[in-house]
């Protein structure tokens, strides 16, 4: 099971809500879901049902399962008894996800002198640390991103700047260097004084 573009889309919706709402209440939280049901079903962000958020509520356990609960910040969860899972909203100033970079379509259709394949290949033979010391979270995080956590090496970075100049999307940037989009996101940010 894996998590669609449109499941991407409302997660970044919910979180956008959840801290304008947040913001605009004066409150840090926390929330349970309960209470974050009827906000979100109230902007017709969900749809309501008779179970009090259950449909909401799987939608955030299969967010979680996938690796991408980063998508809603302000959402967190504790393990009760046997699979049981409580859900606690607080708000997150300067965390809150963004949509993706869009680009003006003439050009996004320009043609491409990159030879994307064969910079795919090169990120797949840069050596890897050893995972011995990763705890669950980077390991879950790894299947998805088989190079997160990895240091960056100058030629990496190098890559990143050539294929940024043409590709500005986290999202397909991460599918190139098989890193979170959050950290291809950061490291435009902090090394090439991009916004």
């Amino acid at each position: 099971m894996t998590i669609s573009t449109a499941d991407t889309t409302l997660a970044l919706r919910i979180s956008q809500a959840l801290q304008e709402y947040f913001d605009r209440e004066r409150m840090v939280g926390p929330l349970r879901s309960n209470e974050v049901y009827e906000i979100l079903a109230r902007q017709g962000l969900i749809e309501r049902d008779r179970h009090q958020g259950v449909k909401f509520r799987e939608f955030l356990h299969r967010l979680c399962k996938e690796n991408q609960l980063y998508l809603i910040p302000q959402c967190r969860f504790e393990e009760t008894r046997g699979t049981q899972v409580n859900w606690f909203f607080e708000s997150t100033p300067g965390k809150v996800p963004t949509g993706r970079k869009l680009v003006p379509l003439a050009q996004a259709i320009q043609r491409k002198t990159l030879d994307l394949e064969a910079i795919v290949k090169e990120v797949d033979q840069l050596p890897k640390r050893d995972t011995l010391g990763f705890g669950v979270v980077e390991l879950e995080t790894r299947k998805n991103y088989p190079r997160a956590y990895e240091y960056w090496s100058p030629k990496e970075e190098e890559r990143l700047k050539k294929v940024y100049a043409e590709i500005q999307d986290p999202m397909e940037l991460s599918k190139v260097f098989k890193r979170q989009p959050s950290a291809i996101e950061n490291r435009i940010k902090n090394r090439f004084n991009e916004p």
